[in-house]
């Protein structure tokens, strides 16, 4: 059970990377919109 627990933290914590990314994507995108 504590590796399926394991494999579940690491799998969220990349949900959260993913949403960061997409998020630093969407502002990289507003500002070359600027220009």
């Amino acid at each position: 059970m504590k590796i399926l627990k394991d494999i579940n933290i690491i799998f969220i914590s990349l949900q959260k990377d993913c949403a960061n990314s997409t998020n630093s994507y969407k502002k990289l995108i507003k500002i070359t919109r600027y220009w």
